[in-house]
């Protein structure tokens, strides 16, 4: 049996890490890879490629992998998936309480 597996040369992983906030961290970040993956793929001719053959996640990071992977499966493409885990953390935010407080309004 010496059948030649279709193993990619190369692949892509992306493993989003725990932390709490950190998880808004890694939205902004997610969306400045993938601009530069999309490039860097355009400009050597696999447009189609799939951006990440692999993402993992522990705690805050697996929600966030989850996001991006459920928008994936959805959507059948990355493009998009920055803006919907942008759009996720500005769903969670919450004014401060010295934006809402009348008391800290005069300064």
């Amino acid at each position: 049996m010496n059948k030649k597996m279709d193993i990619p040369e190369k692949e892509r992983a992306i493993v989003l890490q725990g932390g709490g906030s950190l998880g808004a961290y890694e939205a902004g970040a997610y969306r400045a890879l993938y601009e530069t993956l999309s490039e860097k793929d355009l400009k050597e001719g696999r447009k189609g490629r799939s951006t990440f053959d692999i993402v993992a996640g522990t705690s805050i990071g697996a929600i966030n992998a989850a996001v991006l992977v459920s928008y994936v499966v959805e959507n059948q493409t990355y493009e998009g998936a920055a803006e919907r885990l942008v759009d996720f953390w500005n769903y969670l935010s919450k004014d401060s309480m010295v934006e809402t407080n009348p008391f800290f309004k005069p300064w």
